[in-house]
């Protein structure tokens, strides 16, 4: 990855895992938001790439924050002063 992008990704942090297992995330720091579109576009517009990095195959994609739920919240009760 740093190969193709060079100087525009800053650094890549991958989950730390034993040597039999996949890392399951990693995170990649651009250095400019306009080049996230670039990394994670190169195969397509569908906002996921695939990419071969330290010897594991890892999909990129823009992380989203996810919102919680309306029904995640039902049934629980806030304390009462």
């Amino acid at each position: 990855m740093i190969r193709m992008f060079g100087d525009f990704i800053e650094t890549i942090f991958m989950q730390p895992v034993e040597a039999d297992n996949q890392p399951l995330f990693a995170r990649i720091v651009a250095r400019s938001p306009s080049m996230v579109s670039a990394v994670v576009d190169r195969d397509g517009s569908d906002g996921k790439s695939k990419y071969y990095i330290n010897g594991k195959h890892v999909w990129a994609r823009k992380y989203v924050k996810r919102t919680p739920s309306k029904d995640a919240n039902e049934g629980v009760e806030s304390p009462q002063p």
